[in-house]
């Protein structure tokens, strides 16, 4: 006898009562032949392949659909959770003015063990809050005793070209109301600087490219904790160096900064840093409570992420999204005095390939009026 056959199987059971006063060999042979499939009972039920095809494609445009409402819709504001910089009139929000970022920036190479001459770090007695006085190491390998201190718990999955941070103002500037400094460059200026080889020139170019900016916002009154935002060109919309586009960008739940800019928000890369005695303890989680519980952002998350990102992911060995934090030690004070962390600065540094030197990208009108500052002093 022919076996009943079932849909999307290899049998394929009557589907219709006109076959019932027949005997089971003879329903199976009819139906194979209403399906255009023979009657040897050797192939699949052209109708019951038809319908799986069918609810097969279906799912797909719903899934697709889904993706597309989500990519495609305009990002959300910030709410009123929003710890974040105010908006000026005359700039993108959190800076800096559009003239400014549409300058010419070309890499200037300066000595590394003198950097508190070259770099624009804020100073003691300034409007800048005494937490961010000086020059920082960020030191994202590890290299400081602060960070090799088993009670730190140093956990990060790899380290970039970018070295060192300042908060001098300038371009710069610490908002009173929203308690914020910014905007700092990632890419131009005396406010940040990288190892002066090809990965630091390539970093730079990325981030001057996706046009990345920090703002450094206090979170309360005590001026312990910093919440970091970043923002990037939506038609780049960067996570960091890494460019992700704006349909990713908007799954994994950008928010509008106004100005063809995205903010990335703290859901999908939240970023802070503690005050501690030798600087800021910095932190990055990846996504919060309300990505963790989205599936869409959960997916998003596992496929669409840059690799540094995914390996965050992966060092979450408990949770099932990433965290990991690094030491950003200060290595000149608010007065110019170097710390005991500047010699193991140098130390770390000057053995890597450029060494010797710190890579920063100066805007034309810096450039141009350091040079006729160092004419006024030779003269």
């Amino acid at each position: 006898a022919v076996p009943m056959r079932f849909c999307c199987s290899s049998s394929c059971a009557p589907l219709s009562k006109n076959y019932a006063h027949l005997d089971l060999e003879e329903s199976a042979r009819e139906l194979n032949k209403k399906s255009g499939e023979g009657d040897d009972g050797g192939g699949r039920c052209g109708c019951c392949t038809m319908r799986c095809c069918l609810v097969f494609w279906l799912v797909i445009a719903v899934i697709f659909g889904i993706l597309t409402y989500f990519a495609t819709r305009p990002p959300d504001l910030p709410g009123n959770d929003w710890i974040g910089p105010d908006r000026v009139p005359g700039e993108l929000w959190g800076g800096p003015t559009l003239e400014w970022i549409d300058q010419e920036f070309y890499t200037t190479i300066v000595p590394a063990d003198g950097i508190e001459k070259s770099m624009n770090y804020a100073k003691s007695g300034s409007n800048v809050p005494e937490g961010l006085h000086g020059v920082f190491w960020i030191d994202q390998y590890g290299a400081s005793s602060v960070a090799k201190d088993p009670s730190y718990g140093f956990k990060w999955p790899g380290g970039s070209a970018e070295m060192l941070a300042a908060f001098g103002e300038g371009v710069p500037t610490y908002q009173n109301t929203s308690k914020c400094m910014t905007p700092v460059p990632m890419w131009y200026g005396p406010n940040w600087g990288c190892q002066a080889n090809n990965a630091g020139e390539y970093l730079a170019e990325s981030h001057q490219e996706y046009r990345n900016v920090l703002s450094f916002c206090f979170m309360d009154e005590s001026m312990q904790s910093i919440q970091l935002q970043l923002k990037s060109l939506a038609e780049t919309a960067a996570w960091g160096p890494f460019p992700l586009g704006p349909y990713v960008a908007r799954l994994l739940g950008y928010l509008d900064a106004g100005d063809g800019y995205y903010w990335t928000g703290n859901g999908a890369l939240n970023m802070t840093m503690i005050k501690h005695s030798w600087g800021w303890d910095r932190k990055t989680m990846i996504f919060g409570q309300q990505q963790r519980s989205s599936w869409l952002s959960r997916w998003a998350a596992g496929e669409l992420l840059p690799g540094p990102a995914k390996n965050l992911l992966k060092e979450g060995a408990e949770k099932p999204f990433g965290e990991g934090h690094y030491p950003v030690v200060k290595i000149v004070d608010g007065a110019g005095r170097r710390t005991k962390y500047y010699a193991e600065w140098l130390d770390w540094l000057i053995p890597r390939k450029g060494g010797q030197n710190v890579s920063m990208r100066m805007p034309s009108t810096i450039i141009a009026s350091r040079a006729v500052a160092a004419k006024s002093v030779a003269v």
